[in-house]
């Protein structure tokens, strides 16, 4: 019952002025619907805040790690920074993303190549990432196989 108010309660924020243009833009995205839009309009906030894709995703925490010693350079895994949320929301609607749209489904079978799956889709993450961004900076709705 209690999720059932729940779910109520996000679709009519989900309505509200501020929100119900953005959210269904987000919607037309494979693999997102109310809750995960939502999620994610209400973490981003507002994107026009980030400059740049890089920002976003340091933002969201999809970078990956550095650990710089004098003039060696090493890049480990992503960082623990960012936001916790919206990274594990990304990761999960990636994995829904390849199934529908094949050239999302061409970069991870590109990066399964190279490392392992879950690493892989991280890479995907990030490349769904900047679509959503384009969609709200441009307010036009997802075009599967649009190839940003």
């Amino acid at each position: 019952q209690q999720s059932a108010i729940l779910k109520k309660q996000i679709k009519e924020l989900s309505e509200q002025p501020r929100y119900k243009t953005d959210a269904e833009l987000l919607k037309t995205i494979p693999g997102i619907g109310t809750l995960t839009s939502m999620i994610l309009l209400t973490e981003i906030a507002d994107i026009n805040r980030f400059v740049s894709i890089k920002e976003l995703s340091a933002y969201v925490g999809l970078i990956p790690n550095s650990h710089d010693s004098g003039e060696t350079k090493r890049v480990g895994r992503i960082t623990k920074r960012g936001n916790v949320y919206l990274k594990y929301i990304l990761v999960e609607v990636s994995w829904m993303c390849i199934r529908y749209d094949a050239s999302l489904l061409l970069a991870y079978k590109a990066a399964i190549k190279k490392m392992e799956p879950n690493k892989a889709i991280v890479k995907v993450a990030r490349k769904l990432l900047n679509r959503i961004r384009f969609v709200l900076k441009n307010k036009e709705p997802y075009r599967i196989n649009q190839g940003l």
